[in-house]
């Protein structure tokens, strides 16, 4: 079987090969063990010390983002400063505008990792799919539902805005008054109701708000998370409306701490393996980010109702109401 070879390794027989005229590839293989493909490999490659280092480079970029291991700019460098030693190249400079000109040959930017998707457990995915298609058979898609939690600011207009090039940047004191809302949907699109978690048990704003006959439920918790308190009573109150309906359905969710396991008569609890949300939860596929979206223009269009600007943002922060009215529209106005 053929090794593995090593960074340096492939470079001290790209430099035999160089130095050593009447070295023949069976003489390598023959020496490292190698494939007999790799020693005609590198006579192919380019011969100039700058091109033999950007091919080196690349490649041991390539391997390492394989492996899901970040590479900024400075480790980029880094490994070229050492291929450039290793190649006797010392005309070589590690610069800024080296870097640049490498991401550019090779098409690179720079991105945040997230961290989640590289890392999932894909080999549990099989399983995952297998159990799925049989609870797709037994309940039918229509009763395959989806949940999951995000971050709102519902009464946050944008930060950033054209202005006239005179104009000072200065506006308004942003809202800091975030909620958590659940949102739930069917693989059909079938949407249920939306859960608000706030900050308050009584908000001034919710004097009057019953949610009986809104389309959006209301809960509170210290810092306005998801806790398994109120996980499990809005699951209670799912499964009493599956009840009522004759109809029981399964429930993909993730490993969320506040998502905890009980039994219930008409919801099947169905846990995505760990690590796999970024890669097969249907509301992070972008239903979650349409849903945001649309909410912000909405809230925009809400503050437009009104010509005077101090009156817009006055009407706005008295009307956190109003906002859990449009979150009712946005939610029911999105098509999954």
């Amino acid at each position: 079987m053929a090794r593995k070879l090593s960074l340096e390794l492939k470079i001290k027989i790209a430099k035999e090969l160089s130095e050593n005229k009447h070295l023949t590839e069976r003489d390598i293989v023959d020496k490292y063990k190698i494939s007999k493909d790799f020693p005609r490999n590198i006579q192919r490659s380019p011969h100039t010390l700058s091109q033999k280092l950007d091919k080196i480079v690349f490649e041991a970029f390539t391997k390492t983002r394989e492996e899901f291991i970040p590479v900024s700019g400075p480790l980029l460098k880094n490994i070229a400063s050492k291929v450039a030693r290793m190649l006797n190249y010392s005309a070589f400079k590690g610069s800024n505008g080296w870097l640049e000109k490498f991401k550019k040959r090779h098409m690179l930017s720079f991105k945040t990792i997230s961290g989640e998707k590289n890392s999932s457990d894909v080999s549990s995915l099989d399983m995952f799919f297998s159990k799925y298609d049989e609870y797709v058979k037994e309940y039918g898609l229509q009763n395959i539902f989806n949940c999951d939690e995000t971050g709102l600011y519902i009464k946050r207009i944008p930060s950033k805005s054209f202005v006239s090039s005179d104009e000072d940047c200065f506006g308004i004191k942003r809202s800091k008054e975030k909620f958590t809302i659940l949102l739930s949907v069917s693989a059909c699109g079938e949407k249920l109701k939306p859960l608000l978690v706030g900050k308050y048990k009584s908000p001034r704003c919710m004097k009057n708000f019953n949610p009986e006959e809104h389309g959006v439920s209301y809960s509170s918790s210290k810092n306005s998370w998801m806790t398994s308190e109120i996980f499990i009573t809005w699951l209670t109150i799912t499964n009493e409306q599956m009840i009522t309906q004759k109809r029981k359905i399964v429930l993909l969710l993730d490993n969320a701490s506040c998502h905890k396991y009980i039994h219930l008569s008409n919801i099947e609890l169905f846990f995505l393996p760990k690590n796999t949300t970024s890669l097969i939860q249907p509301l992070d596929m972008g239903i979650i980010k349409s849903f945001k979206s649309n909410y912000l223009n909405a809230l925009l269009d809400f503050t437009l109702y009104f010509e005077d600007v101090e009156l817009q943002m006055v009407n706005l922060k008295n009307k956190s109401l109003s906002c859990r009215k449009i979150v009712e529209q946005t939610w029911q106005n999105l098509n999954p």
